[in-house]
């Protein structure tokens, strides 16, 4: 799980960087998206990240791999993460709202299925 000692930044540059807030020290720079990162949003050692080349992408930050991708063909706009209740448990379930600039909403599981 990413802990409150980390912090997670992106810019203009296709990297994505986990500081330690400790050490104020970068401890990785992951290479994520071809351009820049645009959205990102974070649950336990996922990075779900939007870039300039159009790709949703789950990021683990723990074994610094890309788990899964989506290549998109129309441009986000925002990118949040939800707690929704499921139909076979009434508990909380984590999933990713992406909205676009058509004005569609299209609601992700966190395998982005």
């Amino acid at each position: 799980m990413v802990e409150d000692r980390y912090l997670i930044t992106a810019g203009i540059d296709q990297k994505i960087r986990i500081w330690n807030t400790d050490t104020d020290r970068i401890i990785s720079k992951l290479n994520v998206h071809q351009y820049s990162t645009i959205f990102m949003v974070v649950h336990k050692e996922s990075i779900f990240s939007y870039g300039f080349d159009m790709k949703l992408t789950k990021y683990n930050f723990k074994t610094k791999s890309l788990d899964c991708f989506l290549d998109l063909e129309i441009r986000m706009t925002a990118l949040k993460l939800l707690k929704t209740p499921s139909e076979d448990n009434p508990c909380l379930k984590n999933k990713l709202a992406a909205a676009f600039i058509t004005g569609e909403v299209i609601i992700y599981d966190l395998n982005l299925n």
